[in-house]
C-alpha cells in the first residue's frame, strides 16, 4: 500500500534512512451549492484548505462561492502531477461545461 500526502508520498518498505520523494499534488475540482444546486469548478494545491475557503463567508477571493449561496459540496476531484495538467483539465471541463462533465463522468 502507497499512503500519499498533499506534499509527499511514503513508499512500503522505506527504511528511516530512506528519504521522502516529494510528490507535488494538485487537485481539480467540482463544488455544488446545497442549496441553490449550482456548480462551481476549480483548481487547487490544498483541496481541503480550499474547500474551507469557499465555505468562508469572510474570505474575500472568493467572488463566485461568495455571491452564490452554499453550503458548498465536494462532488469530484481529481488529483494532477503539475500545476499546468490541473490548469488544463479545469479549462477542458468549463470549456465543455460543469454539469455535462458531471453527467458523462463517472459521477453523474
Amino acid at each position: 500500500m502507497i499512503v500519499t500526502g498533499l506534499s509527499f508520498c511514503i513508499f512500503p518498505g522505506m527504511g528511516t534512512n530512506d528519504k521522502v520523494v516529494n510528490t507535488p499534488t494538485f487537485h481539480v475540482y467540482i463544488l455544488q451549492s446545497q442549496s441553490t444546486g449550482r456548480l462551481y469548478c476549480g483548481q487547487t494545491r490544498n483541496l481541503q484548505q480550499r474547500l474551507g475557503q469557499h465555505n468562508d463567508p469572510e474570505y474575500r477571493p472568493d467572488a463566485t462561492t461568495r455571491r452564490f449561496a452554499g453550503p458548498w459540496l465536494l462532488v469530484w476531484s481529481e488529483e494532477h502531477k503539475t500545476r499546468s495538467a490541473a490548469m488544463k483539465k479545469e479549462r477542458r471541463i468549463k470549456g465543455r461545461g460543469v454539469k455535462r462533465f458531471l453527467k458523462h463522468s463517472s459521477v453523474g
